[in-house]
Formats: C-alpha cells, sequence, structure tokens
C-alpha cells in the first residue's frame, strides 16, 4: 500500500494533473465549481478526494475549506503548501455528523467499489440544506483506460444514487471545459475560457458539441440534503 501510494503521488506530479500548464485551465474549472458553492452559501466545504489540494487553494475569502485524502504523501504535501487536509479514507470520513454545508468530490466516485455507502457518508457530514457536488468522467472509450476504474456513471444512475442515498433538488449535467491543456498564452487563455462561460457563449457551444457528437469532459450532480422541519 505504501508503494502504491508513493506512485500515486509521483503521478500526480508527473501527469497533464499536476503540470504547471494545466494550471490556467484548472483555476478556471474551479472558480467555475466554486461559484455553483458559493451560490447556495456554503461556508464550511470539504474536498473529498482533494490531491494536491489545487481546488482547496481556490476557496475564497470567508469558506472554511477542508480536505480528505487516503494518501499520506498528498496530505503532507498538502499540509506543507498551507492546506487543512485530513488522512482519512472517501467512504469513511472521520469527522463528525452534520458539520459541513458543503461537499465536493472530484473524480473519486468512479474509483469506488461501493459509491452508494460514500453517498450515505456525505449525507450524514452535512448540514440540512447541504450541497453535494460530485464529478465524475463520462463514460466513453477511454474510461477504462485508466485501470482504476471501477463503475461509470449516467445522468440516470446519478440521479438514482442520490435519490437512494437520501437528496433531494438534483440536477445532473455535462460540463464541457473544451479548451485543451497547451502552453497557450495566460492573458489570451483566461479571456477565451472566461469568455465561454458566459450564458449565450455556453449555450452555443454545448449546442455545438451535442450536434457533432463530441464527448463531455465531466458528469456533474448537484443535489442538496433535505431540511428536517
Amino acid at each position: 500500500m505504501k508503494e502504491r501510494d508513493k506512485a500515486y503521488y509521483r503521478y500526480l506530479h508527473t501527469s497533464e494533473v499536476g503540470q504547471e500548464t494545466a494550471s490556467i485551465h484548472r483555476e478556471i474549472v474551479a472558480d467555475y465549481f466554486w461559484k455553483i458553492l458559493n451560490s447556495y452559501g456554503c461556508r464550511d466545504v470539504l474536498d473529498v478526494g482533494c490531491g494536491l489540494g489545487f481546488f482547496l487553494g481556490k476557496a475564497g475569502r470567508g469558506v472554511n475549506a477542508v480536505g480528505v485524502d487516503s494518501n499520506w504523501h498528498v496530505a503532507e504535501q498538502c499540509r506543507s503548501d498551507g492546506r487543512r487536509v485530513i488522512l482519512g479514507n472517501g467512504a469513511e470520513l472521520p469527522l463528525g455528523n452534520g458539520i459541513m454545508d458543503g461537499i465536493h468530490c472530484a473524480h473519486l466516485l468512479e474509483h469506488l467499489p461501493d459509491p452508494e455507502r460514500a453517498f450515505m457518508e456525505y449525507h450524514r457530514v452535512l448540514r440540512d440544506g447541504g450541497v453535494l457536488l460530485v464529478r465524475v468522467p463520462p463514460f466513453d472509450a477511454s474510461f477504462y483506460d485508466d485501470w482504476s476504474h471501477v463503475r461509470p456513471f449516467t445522468k440516470k444512475s446519478l440521479l438514482r444514487l442520490a435519490a437512494v442515498a437520501g437528496y433531494h433538488h438534483t440536477r445532473v449535467f455535462y460540463y464541457h471545459y473544451d479548451l485543451p491543456f497547451r502552453k497557450w498564452d495566460a492573458s489570451a487563455f483566461r479571456l477565451l475560457n472566461r469568455g465561454r462561460h458566459l450564458p449565450i457563449i455556453r449555450q452555443a457551444i454545448d449546442g455545438l458539441i451535442k450536434l457533432y457528437g463530441l464527448p463531455p469532459k465531466e458528469l456533474v450532480l448537484v443535489a442538496r440534503k433535505a431540511t428536517r422541519r
């Protein structure tokens, strides 16, 4: 297990996930999903499977962002970078009941053998009315190129999983961050990618993607824990 953790830690630093050339792109993607959490007023946010902590580092002022990761090397790297990270299992969170306003879980669920158990854990840790934001890769021909992927998801399966785990007000959508990981000029890249998220431009791009059958980059679930009366 220790050797596997080391291997994954090296992978994060050598793959496109950890390359500096992708940092502008990742920053804009993180900003997009933080805006969703902020729109629900989330102030205590848990990032499950936080990796090197990039999403945590983009939390806004007044947000208490905490990460959980099962990899000791990753957790130590995050802590040395000033991130608050707890060593723990993404399906058995080392946290108390009802203490988080929001939970962000990106590209972890497809690695878990029992996603229902994970959804129940997130439900336990969320406060009433809390928001769960889950991001998974779409199921296509390249899904099993990652040997650690064990379960693909569709819109319907995510909605059903959320319903079984007790979430309400769920919505699922595809997110097309369609500009590639390349060495773009920073200012031009930032302008292009931010403009891409303007509602009218986003609708046009998504329409073209759907028309030509281009693959989406992520499947996203946003769901809320019911408020007790």
